[in-house]
């Protein structure tokens, strides 16, 4: 079985800081840190970690961040030959604020994962069958990610659809592709309109969903 992911990969830049600076205001931070990142990237670790085989679809540049942000994939069990390089988007990046709370603000500059196109993915779907599984996300491009899973389920894998960022006018076309989502409070009430508030908005917000996707 293979799991085969969409995905963004960043290097985040994690800063710490007493507070979020109000506008025009300039802070020093009392610490700066750098990290792998991209919730595709995560993703894949943490199924290679579990011992999944995983195949990671992406983009970095062709700069010192993609180098290590391969490195870093391969490190921990992702097998990155269709990780392409690309030769004029830089690697994504992500900075962080992060308050002593925890609370944090995050910007993603895309770069390279904004580049992410059928033809990258559509080798990996070629060797995909029914034990097998695709996931993404929606930090790589809408209409890849339609365009894939649609190409997926003509072979019978298995769609996994992480809605985040969360996003409003989700195409239906990559819905009714989707075999599983897992979408948090507020990707659910985008996908929705329905308020996460408690157990039965919850249940009132995927009997939404179910009515709004096209029976396959």
């Amino acid at each position: 079985m293979t799991l085969a992911i969409i995905g963004s990969i960043n290097l985040d830049q994690i800063f710490a800081v007493q507070q979020i600076p109000h506008p025009g205001e300039t802070l020093i931070a009392d610490n700066l840190a750098e990290a792998p990142g991209g919730k595709g990237a995560n993703q894949a670790v943490a199924a290679a970690l579990n011992g999944m085989d995983v195949d990671f679809i992406g983009r970095v540049g062709n700069d010192g961040a993609g180098v290590g942000l391969r490195q870093a994939l391969v490190a921990k069990g992702v097998q990155t030959q269709h990780l392409v390089t690309d030769e004029v988007e830089p690697t994504g990046r992500a900075v962080i604020m992060v308050e002593p709370s925890g609370q944090n603000r995050i910007v993603v500059a895309s770069g390279a994962n904004a580049a992410v196109t059928m033809d990258d993915v559509a080798p990996v779907i070629a060797e995909l069958g029914p034990d097998d599984f695709l996931m993404a996300t929606f930090e790589s491009p809408m209409q890849t990610v339609t365009e894939a899973f649609a190409a997926a389920k003509k072979r019978g894998v298995k769609t996994v659809l992480n809605p985040a960022p969360a996003r409003h006018g989700v195409p239906v076309e990559l819905l009714a592709a989707t075999d599983i989502i897992i979408p948090n409070e507020g990707e659910a009430t985008a996908l929705t309109g329905i308020d996460m508030v408690d157990a039965a908005a919850t249940a009132e917000a995927a009997a939404t969903y179910a009515r709004r996707v096209p029976t396959r």
